[in-house]
């Protein structure tokens, strides 16, 4: 789960909110690319979550899902 906020004193435009959704993909992936949660759980497929929010107004939800492998 990835949270990012937008504080109220700025205005909550699509580049903006685009910028901050960017960011939580990149950090999600990372996460989840991480070999030990591969090693922890192999039968496993995780789905990530971003959300950012203005003040305290959820303005985008997405989900990022982990690569499938090939077994």
């Amino acid at each position: 789960l990835e949270l990012k906020y937008v504080p109220r004193s700025e205005s909550p435009d699509a580049e903006r909110l685009e910028e901050a959704a960017r960011a939580a993909d990149r950090q999600l992936h990372r996460y989840l690319a991480d070999d030990r949660l591969a090693r922890q759980y192999p039968a496993v497929r995780f789905t990530g979550l971003i959300l950012v929010f203005h003040g305290w107004e959820l303005l985008r939800c997405d989900a990022v899902e982990t690569p499938r492998t090939a077994d």
